[in-house]
């Protein structure tokens, strides 16, 4: 079954996270990251890497987790902390932004694009529409 017929079929609606406490990315020895409502789980799905210690250039500080997607800015940026993608330090810093808000779908909220394209970790894809559902964006 493919996982559009399984999300079709599953009748639970999805929990609403509203928190913004640390979740450690592997519960044994993982680091400690910030809760991204609309990118959950940025270990997972290759957003974030911990294979070496690296100096975020937005604060300065050593990493062992640091961001491998896209960032939308005029400065050359390599590598990037969860604080400050969370905090909102790199994107007003480095005056730059991980989704393209052009092709986000809209919802009624401009904090929840703000949200969305600041402060959340984006993806690789060869498109990067960002899905909503209802007035709200999806997790990923």
């Amino acid at each position: 079954m493919s996982w559009l017929s399984n999300l079709r079929n599953n009748k639970q609606q999805p929990k609403k996270t509203t928190s913004t406490k640390v979740t450690k990315a592997n519960p044994d020895t993982g680091p400690e990251l910030p809760l991204f409502k609309y990118h959950p789980e940025p270990i997972k799905t290759g957003a974030f890497k911990t294979d070496e210690v690296v100096v975020c250039d937005c604060c300065g500080k050593k990493t062992d987790v640091y961001y491998d997607g896209p960032f939308y800015s005029t400065e050359e940026v390599e590598f990037l902390c969860p604080g400050c993608i969370k905090n909102g330090k790199a994107n007003k810093k480095l005056d730059g932004d991980f989704q393209d808000c052009a092709s986000c779908d809209k919802v009624n909220s401009r904090e929840k694009l703000l949200e969305l394209c600041e402060r959340t970790p984006g993806y690789k894809g060869w498109q990067q529409e960002y899905a909503k559902h209802g007035d709200r964006y999806c997790a990923f």
